[in-house]
């Protein structure tokens, strides 16, 4: 089995490099090798993680016919017609196109983008209904689109909070907001910061390292006189590592652009023991038995209202809501569950073919 990844485009977040990471540890008993599309940093880091890298290809990594020959033309060359293939991103699941005429392609797909969208011949397997329904609308036919399938690696060495306060130079006792999601509106993230500063809470907002608008939020933030109560994630912590240690995180509603159905950072903060609020429109509240508890926010106003609370009040209620959403979350986000559907998944469509 080849797993063919894309570690440094837009579409393919770190999770996803995860679940490979798990797919690979989980099924010991089949002969496995990963595909890097990317530079030689990229191969680094994915062996860094652990994955068995057997080659790479660098230059262009685009969505063109080029690529998709390049990659063809590599697992020809590598691999007989019996070989299975597992893409895993949007741009992995385009760069297969070509390999997908003659070998059998399975492609995990997070966040989709439609406008360099081209479909092949793979079978899709996204995290999230509302995933499947952004494939439908970009071309894939539906019968090659799968129910939707997901998983959340679970994290056993957490950095310690004192230490990732020290790290963010945060002091103990400040109001610490992890932003989750790596598309959301700068706008309502900087309203937000204005609403808690003239309320006078000391807070912190810790944005993502991958967060898309920073440059558009730092402007704002400094035009309103709020930019001191903002970090970014440095190299040496992960968003795991900032979850346990904030006082609670919050998705704010995703901008607008071609890849707002992404659901693994969502499911990662759900899955930790910290207060989390996400807009009902976010692509999680599509997901059956826990999108609705995970995505309970109306408008900015009531998560400004919750965080408020959250400073003032008691917070048991709200830790007791916490550990019955980890719950929850993790019942169905198993990476045992996720390995079981893909075998599933990747037999049904060999007999299918038959």
């Amino acid at each position: 089995m080849l797993h063919i990844v894309a570690p440094g485009q837009p579409a393919s977040s770190p999770l996803l490099l995860q679940l490979a990471r798990v797919a690979m540890r989980q099924m010991p008993n089949i002969s496995q090798s990963v595909l890097v599309l990317g530079s030689e940093s990229d191969v680094r880091a994915c062996r860094a993680m652990g994955l068995q890298v057997l080659g790479s290809i660098g230059g262009v990594l685009d969505v063109s016919q080029t690529l998709q020959q390049r990659v063809c033309k590599y697992v020809q060359n590598n691999f007989s017609f019996s070989e299975k293939l597992i893409a895993w991103g949007f741009e992995a699941m385009v760069s297969t196109n070509r390999c997908s005429e003659q070998f059998e392609v399975f492609a995990i797909v997070d966040e989709v983008d439609c406008l360099h969208a081209s479909p092949g011949l793979q079978t899709c397997v996204p995290t999230s209904p509302c995933c499947a329904e952004t494939l439908h609308s970009c071309g894939i036919p539906k019968n090659q689109i799968t129910e939707p399938i997901i998983a959340v690696e679970p994290c056993a060495l957490l950095v310690e909070k004192a230490t990732v306060l020290e790290i963010l130079e945060i002091s103990d006792g400040e109001f610490v907001v992890s932003i989750v999601g790596h598309t959301g509106a700068w706008q309502e993230i900087a309203a937000m910061a204005v609403r808690l500063h003239f309320a006078k809470i000391p807070v912190c907002f810790v944005v993502p390292s991958e967060y898309t608008h920073r440059d558009a939020l730092m402007i704002a933030v400094r035009e309103h006189g709020v930019s001191h109560l903002f970090t970014q994630i440095p190299s040496e912590l992960r968003q795991i590592d900032v979850l346990h240690a904030a006082t609670c995180a919050w998705s704010p509603t995703n901008a607008r652009s071609d890849r707002t159905c992404g659901v693994l950072e969502v499911l990662e903060a759900a899955s930790v023991e910290v207060p989390l609020a996400v807009s009902t429109c976010h692509p999680v509240s599509t997901i059956p038995s826990i999108g609705s508890t995970i995505a309970w926010a109306s408008t900015s106003v009531e998560v400004a209202g919750w965080m408020i609370a959250l400073h003032t009040e008691d917070t048991s209620q709200q830790i007791s809501k916490s550990v019955s959403r980890v719950s929850a979350v993790r019942a169905i986000t198993t990476p045992s569950r996720f390995i079981e559907n893909i075998l599933l998944r990747t037999s049904q469509a060999c007999r299918h073919s038959l």
